[in-house]
């Protein structure tokens, strides 16, 4: 059982989904991928809570109500807005996860950062540069956004880069990770965000001390979210937050 509510976190409209029969005492951040919307997450959130976790899905900019795309599958729409969205959501974090940590139910919550896809580029540029979350989840996305430009399917020519895109890329700043714990989970097969880049990721974060990162890889899967995925999300947080 939970409740769901819509809160504004400095200035972000939020959905916070809250379990109602165990409360680990345990915030998850989720953000979104491309395209989608926090309407869509109520599944993802519903099964965290059951599992007694508080859930909650800020907004993302160009989605909702932060300035909605026409049409985000439209030739050229990511090539031109994805990676400013990544970097204004990463520029505006501190504030964000400042005034987050004064709500009430936060004073005694620990909090995690879970990114799919997009949403993946984000949280794991909050990661870095924050030392608020206690734990990062990265689904079928890469903290080495150098890595998909070089690797991915869209040609680096057509893609707009910030001017911050390399300073603020995690994989620079891996060692403010310290020993905070890291989920990276991807499918073998994905088109979209392909695994070596998740792979340099992870190599980049063990090289450099970081002792607390897993890579769970998925056969056959693409760049899909499955039911075995989302267990091993719950099985692993289970484990750190019993």
């Amino acid at each position: 059982m939970f409740t769901k509510s819509f809160i504004q976190i400095n200035g972000v409209n939020c959905l916070l989904y809250e379990p109602t029969i165990m409360d680990r005492k345990v915030t998850i951040v989720v953000y979104h991928g491309w395209a989608s919307s926090i309407h869509n997450q109520q599944f993802l959130a519903t099964i965290f809570n059951s599992h007694g976790y508080t859930v909650l899905i800020p907004e993302v900019i160009g989605h909702d109500s932060r300035g909605k795309l026409e049409d985000y599958h439209a030739q050229g729409m990511w090539e031109k807005y994805g990676w400013r969205i990544v970097i204004d959501m990463v520029k505006e974090s501190h504030a964000f996860f400042e005034r987050l940590t004064k709500e009430d139910w936060m004073k005694t919550h620990k909090l995690v950062l879970y990114g799919n896809s997009m949403g993946g580029f984000i949280s794991s540029g909050i990661f870095v540069q924050n030392k608020y979350p206690h734990s990062l989840v990265l689904v079928n996305t890469t903290g080495d956004w150098r890595a998909l430009l070089e690797t991915g399917p869209r040609k680096i020519a057509e893609v707009v880069i910030p001017d911050e895109f390399d300073a603020l890329n995690p994989v620079k700043h891996v060692k403010e990770i310290g020993n905070r714990r890291m989920l990276l989970i991807h499918g073998e097969n994905d088109e979209v965000v392909p695994l070596e880049t998740q792979e340099r990721f992870y190599k980049e974060t063990l090289e450099k001390g970081c002792q607390n990162a897993v890579l769970n890889k998925y056969w056959h899967v693409n760049h899909t979210v499955g039911l075995s995925m989302i267990e091993d999300v719950i099985g692993w947080l289970n484990e750190e937050y019993s």
